[in-house]
């Protein structure tokens, strides 16, 4: 694995976890946790990105 396939791969898992609490930080400062976690909750959706090999590849075509 390069080291791009290995950036590529922090991102994207990065903002799928971090994104949801700074969007309800700026948005909802009162309750950001509980908007965050709201948010962060859907991710289940995505669930299957886990379960593809490999688990992202960013230079496929579809």
């Amino acid at each position: 694995m390069s080291i791009i396939s290995i950036s590529q791969n922090l991102l994207h898992y990065s903002l799928h976890f971090g994104f949801p609490f700074m969007i309800a930080y700026i948005f909802w400062r009162e309750k950001w946790l509980r908007a965050g976690t709201i948010m962060f909750s859907t991710i289940i959706i995505d669930i299957d990105h886990f379960w593809a090999n490999p688990v992202f590849e960013g230079d496929s075509e579809v």
